[in-house]
């Protein structure tokens, strides 16, 4: 059970890193928005004025503190927020995990992300983003089981052996609850263990 539980908090820990890119691209996207919007707002407010001054009247004072506004006055609706994901121009995850498969097939060895990320550029396929890598790796994550990330070695095939990592298709491993609940366990631990040791430096 400790072996598997030590697999798949490495997974785990994988997953989380690629959710954690997920949200930030999240942010870097809704930030993009709100700066859009705040630029068509001074647009507005300056045609506004302008009007007013050429009309021959007295613009009405009307300040708007854009700190103070929600979401929902840029258009955001809770609704809306699950689909603010990815970068326009980016192309989908389908062709980037399939491109990469080809790309990995035609190696023969698992490739490590930087490396994959340059060949698909090499190929026009290019990944944008406040952070590309993580973006690439988040995209790559969601085609699980399509392609995979050997620990240590690389994105592979999981439809290929691979003997250097000790990886056969037949023997891959599908976490249950119980070994996800067993790798929460070991995050825990581990951090508590690392906390502990920053006390004690201190």
């Amino acid at each position: 059970m400790s072996d598997v539980a030590l697999q798949n908090a490495i997974a785990l820990r994988d997953e989380l890193t690629a959710a954690c890119g997920d949200l930030a691209q999240k942010i870097a996207d809704l930030s993009s928005q709100k700066a859009d919007t705040e630029s068509r707002l001074t647009k507005v407010s300056a045609f506004i004025s302008d009007w007013y001054a050429y009309a021959g009247g007295k613009s009405p004072d009307v300040k708007v503190d854009l700190n103070a506004l929600s979401p929902a006055d840029f258009g955001i609706h809770d609704d809306d927020k699950k689909h603010v994901t990815r970068v326009a121009g980016n192309p989908k995850k389908e062709l980037v995990a399939a491109e990469a498969l080809e790309i990995i097939r035609q190696s023969g060895r698992p490739i490590p992300r930087a490396e994959l990320y340059e060949a698909l550029k090499g190929r026009g396929v290019i990944v944008n983003g406040n952070d590309p890598l993580v973006t690439f790796s988040t995209m790559l994550w969601r085609m699980k089981p399509v392609i995979m990330h050997l620990q240590g070695f690389g994105y592979w095939d999981p439809a290929l052996p691979y003997a250097d990592a000790d990886y056969a298709p037949e023997n891959a491993i599908t976490p249950s609850d119980d070994d996800l609940f067993d790798a929460d366990l070991v995050n825990d631990a581990r951090r508590e263990e690392r906390l502990l040791r920053e006390h004690e430096a201190d």
